[in-house]
């Protein structure tokens, strides 16, 4: 975070000189019995306070979980010369952003309000925040910021955040504490919202004195570690975002270097953190929320005019019910053919609708067919959409997931559908595909094979259906049994080999 001139940018970790002068320092202090108490001012004062402080003694690490959503924090430092934001293009890679509005008691950032209207129209989420001075009361600080916002926090906006790293003073430690606190109950009585609180290890012992009593307030942490995970107070139950990168990060979309956030949690975690009361909202349910492997996990193989059968699920984490007909699954780029359209599809846009009403907090399935038509690996993105009404990734009547969330890699090869003179060789081939399931991909292909020939194949997740127009003794729109495919090829290994014992 920053004021409103260019950010100051710090070494991120907790000590002003070396981690041995510190220990030696610590060692040395505890062998006199000294308990020191420093008062700060805007000299070496702040260095010396921070050499005193033990770090290890109230840090802990807080990795980041499994799950993670992207976002950053701007002020008015990100319009250069008064170059504006072009939100639709952040929004493609941020979720949400948390906007400078105020600084003590005189100062408004003059981008606020039409950067958070902006940022909600393109569906990101929305907070606000001040920047914590000391030379004005925190009661005073908070009815000002609570002025710069309109009085009140919109349902579907983060939290209010106080940034807390001012160093440009000469308060005491005690006296910083009691403004901050001020600041965060005044505000969090006016909006009936627990407002986040901003800063860093080297900041919350050292200037602070690793004050106690505020560890029910969402600690967005910054910490420049890399990949590494951030250390946090430990009286904290845990981290809501992590600005893992300050001022250096580049955002499409924006004309000046931002901090980079982690949020930790899914979008619908974000979206409750927020308190949305959104009508169509989804919330992604893992691996098992579809019969396909994840991207990561590999390729989906089918041949050209075969047709694999899958599904998606997706929990309603909205206020309002899906009905048939109305919510749907389609592929994304919105509103464009996809190359992978099956004879299932409402039509090569949509893709499947839920088959009964899906209340809030239940999960609804929505098929999945696709079918090859030209042959290369790509990557098939979905979406949902209430029809008529929003896309689920668009506020603020949609929630998430976003455009392209689930996702399915499709490799389309060339049809391997035999003649008749090799059809039982295929089916064959096919049975002993059925059991392979999506991680062996060659298996799926021969069981479309042995369909064609004769013989059927099955995944453990989805079917693969044969060409009708193929060479072999299934009836068009039929679906013959392993079973019977084999029973077939035993009856013509036996005619041939009757055959053979004749002419021989």
């Amino acid at each position: 975070m920053s004021s409103f001139h260019k950010p100051e940018r710090r070494d991120p970790t907790p000590f002003g000189r070396s981690h041995a002068k510190l220990r030696g320092m610590l060692r040395s202090s505890r062998a006199l019995g000294l308990v020191a108490l420093v008062c700060l001012g805007c000299s070496g004062a702040a260095e010396d306070e921070g050499e005193l402080a033990d770090y290890d003694a109230f840090l802990k690490s807080a990795c980041p979980p499994a799950t993670v959503v992207e976002g950053i924090d701007i002020a008015s430092y990100q319009h250069p010369n008064g170059a504006s934001i072009n939100w639709p293009t952040v929004a493609q890679g941020e979720h949400f952003v948390i906007v400078k509005a105020s600084e003590s008691t005189g100062y408004v950032n003059s981008y606020y309000a039409d950067d958070v209207s902006k940022a909600r129209q393109n569906g990101i989420v929305a907070g606000a925040y001040h920047y914590l001075r000391y030379g004005t009361s925190g009661s005073a600080q908070a009815a000002h910021f609570l002025s710069a916002i309109g009085g009140s926090v919109a349902d579907g906006d983060l939290p209010p955040m106080l940034d807390v790293e001012d160093t440009k003073d000469s308060a005491t430690a005690a006296q910083r504490v009691q403004i901050m606190k001020d600041w965060l109950d005044t505000v969090e009585q006016a909006t009936g919202r627990k407002p986040m609180i901003y800063s860093g290890a080297w900041y919350w012992g050292p200037y602070l004195g690793t004050p106690a009593g505020f560890s029910d307030h969402p600690l967005v942490w910054a910490a420049y570690t890399g990949s590494t995970c951030p250390k946090i107070p430990d009286d904290f139950p845990g981290l809501a975002i992590w600005q893992y990168l300050g001022g250096q990060g580049s955002t499409a979309g924006i004309n000046a270097a931002c901090d980079q956030d982690k949020f930790y949690g899914s979008q619908a975690d974000l979206l409750a953190l927020a308190n949305a009361k959104i009508d169509f909202a989804g919330a992604p349910i893992g691996k098992d929320g579809q019969s396909y492997p994840i991207v990561a996990d590999g390729a989906v193989t089918v041949e050209v005019g075969q047709t694999v059968t899958g599904w998606v699920k997706l929990e309603n984490v909205g206020s309002q019910t899906w009905k048939p007909g109305v919510v749907w699954l389609a592929p994304i780029p919105r509103d464009q053919a996809s190359p992978y359209a099956s004879k299932s599809w409402l039509a090569s846009h949509r893709i499947s609708s839920v088959k009964a009403d899906v209340p809030p907090g239940q999960i609804g399935e929505f098929s999945l067919d696709i079918t090859g038509s030209t042959p290369g690996e790509a990557i098939l993105s979905l979406g949902w959409v209430a029809e008529g009404i929003t896309w689920f990734a668009d506020a603020p009547k949609g929630g998430g997931p976003t455009d392209g969330y689930f996702a399915v890699k499709v490799n389309v090869v060339p049809s391997t559908a035999p003649d008749a003179g090799t059809g039982g060789a295929s089916g064959a081939a096919g049975a002993a595909g059925s059991g392979s399931g999506w991680s062996g991909g060659a298996g799926n292909v021969d069981a479309g094979s042995g369909a064609k020939g004769g013989g059927a194949g099955q995944s453990q997740n989805t079917r693969v259906k044969g060409d009708d127009s193929g060479c072999g003794c299934r009836a068009p729109g039929s679906d013959e049994s392993p079973r019977s495919a084999w029973l077939a090829a035993l009856a013509l290994a036996l005619a041939l080999g009757v055959r053979s014992r004749r002419g021989g």
